[in-house]
C-alpha cells in the first residue's frame, strides 16, 4: 500500500506545471507612461521641491521625444516654479543649441538636440553663452512674477507699499507695459509723493509716454483709467490737439445759434467772437455779426442769425440765403432782418 501511494506522489510531482512570473497590470516601462509620470510628479501641488527636481531630472533622461510636452507646461503651467523647471529641463533636451531656429508648421523642433547641459564646452565665452541662454528662460518668469507683485501692492497696498512698488517699476519700465493701467489707476492716489512715483514709472520724460495709449483710454468705461489718462496727458501732452478737442469740444451749432439769441449780452458777443475766430463764417459776415452784438443792433443782428441759420440748413452761402428770405419769405418781419443783415455786410471792409 505505502508503495502504492509513493508511486502515485511521484506521478503527480512529475505532471505539476513550473511556476509562472505574475504579469504586470500596464507597460511602466514605456516611454508614454513615463512621459505622464513625469509630468505629474513635477506639476503635482502635493510634490515636494526635491520632488519636482526628481521629475526635471526624469524628462531629461526621456530626451527630445520629451520637448512637445515639457514646452507646452513651461509655457502654460500656473506656477512659476514649476515653468522654470520646465524650462531648464527643455534647455538640456535642447542642448543648448543656439541656432536653433524655432519650429515648423507641426509645432516640432527645427533640429534635434545633440548636446547635454555642459558637453563640448570649449571656450569660456562658449560657457557664458550658454548660462545666458539658460538665464534668459529665468528672467521672463521672474519678471512676470515681479510685476504681478507689485501691480497687486499698487491696487491694494498701503500707502508705503504703493510709493515702493511704483519706485521698483520705474527701474524696469521698458519691461512694465503690463503695469501701466495700474500705474494710470494709481495717478488719481490721495498721496502725492505716490503719484509722482507713479508717474515717474510710466515714462521718464514727454517723448518716452506712451500718449496715443492715454488718449485711448479717455474714453474708458472704468472712471479710474479714464481720470488717471487726463491726469498723464495733463502731464506729459496738455497741448495735443486731440487731447484739447476732448476736453474742450466744439459747440453744435443749435447751441451757437440758441447763445446768438441769449438774452446776455455778454455771451452774445462771445459767441459772435467764437463765430469770427473758428471762422465758422465768412469774415464779411462774422465781422458784421460781431459789430452788432456790441453795438446793440437788434435789426441786424437778428437778420444776421436767422441768415447763418438758414445757410447751415440748406448748404449755402450766408449772403445767398439772405437774399432769398428778403426776396421770397412771407414774412415781412424776417424780409426786414434779411435786408439790414444785407446792409450791414455791405458795410464791412472784405480786406
Amino acid at each position: 500500500m505505502w508503495l502504492s501511494f509513493l508511486i502515485i506522489l511521484h506521478s503527480t510531482a512529475a505532471t505539476t506545471a513550473p511556476a509562472t512570473q505574475p504579469t504586470p497590470a500596464f507597460p511602466t516601462n514605456s516611454f508614454n507612461w513615463q512621459l505622464t509620470d513625469s509630468l505629474f510628479e513635477l506639476r503635482d501641488p502635493r510634490s515636494t521641491p526635491l520632488e519636482r527636481q526628481v521629475g526635471r531630472a526624469r524628462l531629461e533622461k526621456l530626451g527630445p521625444r520629451a520637448i512637445p510636452a515639457v514646452r507646452r507646461v513651461a509655457n502654460d503651467d500656473p506656477s512659476p516654479e514649476v515653468r522654470a523647471l520646465a524650462q531648464s529641463a527643455l534647455a538640456y533636451l535642447y542642448g543648448f543649441t543656439l541656432d536653433v531656429d524655432g519650429e515648423d508648421d507641426n509645432n516640432t523642433p527645427a533640429r534635434t538636440p545633440a548636446l547635454s547641459l555642459f558637453d563640448q564646452i570649449r571656450t569660456s565665452s562658449e560657457a557664458v553663452q550658454r548660462l545666458q541662454y539658460l538665464l534668459s528662460f529665468a528672467k521672463d518668469d521672474l519678471l512676470n512674477e515681479a510685476l504681478e507683485r507689485n501691480i497687486h501692492l499698487l491696487d491694494h497696498g498701503a500707502p508705503g507699499d504703493r510709493l515702493d512698488a511704483a519706485d521698483r517699476l520705474s527701474h524696469i519700465r521698458p519691461f512694465a507695459s503690463a503695469a501701466l493701467p495700474a500705474l494710470i489707476r494709481t495717478l488719481n492716489d490721495s498721496n502725492s509723493l505716490v503719484r509722482d512715483a507713479a508717474f515717474n514709472a510710466i515714462a521718464e520724460d514727454a517723448a518716452s509716454a506712451p500718449i496715443d495709449i492715454f488718449l485711448t483710454l479717455l474714453n474708458d468705461r472704468d472712471p479710474a483709467l479714464s481720470q488717471g489718462a487726463i491726469r498723464a496727458l495733463h502731464r506729459f501732452a496738455p497741448d495735443d490737439p486731440r487731447f484739447l478737442q476732448f476736453m474742450h469740444p466744439a459747440p453744435s451749432r443749435e447751441s451757437l445759434l440758441a447763445q446768438l439769441r441769449s438774452q446776455l449780452p455778454e455771451q452774445r458777443v462771445q459767441c459772435a467772437a467764437y463765430l469770427a475766430g473758428q471762422k465758422l463764417v465768412p469774415h464779411p459776415v462774422a465781422a458784421a455779426l460781431l459789430k452788432a452784438a456790441r453795438t446793440g443792433d437788434f435789426v441786424a443782428r437778428e437778420g444776421l442769425v436767422l441768415g447763418i441759420e438758414r445757410a447751415w440748413a440748406d448748404g449755402r452761402e450766408v449772403d445767398a440765403a439772405l437774399k432769398t428770405i428778403q426776396d421770397d419769405d412771407p414774412d415781412p418781419t424776417n424780409r426786414a432782418y434779411a435786408g439790414a443783415a444785407r446792409r450791414a455786410i455791405a458795410s464791412i471792409d472784405p480786406n
